[in-house]
């Protein structure tokens, strides 16, 4: 690209570390070489990123880490759990209900509080 591209910033680095990379290295390649043709910098910002990568949400549940930091709260958790099992249903919150062993009530009272309206639950666990 003949651009001096002398770093990424920790940012960066950080979300393209928590992306699933379902296209794996081929994927990757072409995330960095499309960060530096895009950049207007000397160093790869979030920025640059795709959007995908950028608003990823992982839907895996971390239960031990090495590192306190990579555990999360027991909210996160909870929601992001809830979000998984709807997405895993297609969205039946009657079903998706009865496999948490919670009310219906609890459960759209839980997606109220994530912002989660109509079917939309079973795209947001991305």
């Amino acid at each position: 690209m003949h651009k001096d591209i002398e770093s990424i910033t920790v940012e960066s680095l950080n979300e393209m570390l928590n992306y699933n990379w379902p296209g794996n290295v081929r994927e990757l390649r072409n995330v960095i070489e499309r960060a530096v043709a895009l950049t207007q910098f000397e160093s790869l910002t979030v920025e640059d990123l795709p959007e995908k990568i950028r608003d990823y949400q992982s839907s895996q549940l971390l239960l031990a880490g090495s590192e306190p930091t990579d555990l999360l709260p027991l909210e996160e958790m909870e929601r992001r759990y809830i979000l998984h099992v709807l997405k895993s249903v297609d969205g039946n919150r009657t079903l998706a209900a009865r496999i948490l062993r919670i009310a219906r009530r609890t459960l759209y009272r839980k997606l109220e509080s994530y912002g989660v309206v109509g079917d939309a639950a079973a795209e947001s666990s991305g």
